[in-house]
């Protein structure tokens, strides 16, 4: 089973390094990094156009961030459009 949301379990405050990287075939559909610590930041993911398909975007970015028990990070998709899709990863661990 795979999941788009990590929570920060009982003592494993700190800081985290996260790294997200995935590629869509329709155009380049946005997703954000959402970190919910206090507030809540959106953290756009860095997009590039694959060569020579030029119709399918690659997404490669990374954040380090502190973070407390509870606080959560996870992919969104901020697109409205129907069908869009966006086959990726988050990766993270403490440092």
């Amino acid at each position: 089973m795979s999941t788009n949301r990590f929570t920060v379990p009982a003592g494993g405050a700190g800081a985290y390094s996260f790294t997200v990287t995935g590629t869509s075939s329709l155009g380049g559909v946005p997703i954000k990094l959402k970190i919910t610590s206090g507030g809540t930041s959106f953290f756009d993911i860095k997009r590039q156009q694959a060569y020579p398909v030029v119709t399918i975007v690659n997404y490669y970015d990374s954040i380090i961030y502190k973070l407390n028990v509870g606080d959560t990070v996870e992919l969104v998709v901020t697109s409205s459009n129907l069908g869009e899709r966006v086959d990726g990863v988050l990766f993270g661990f403490k440092l």
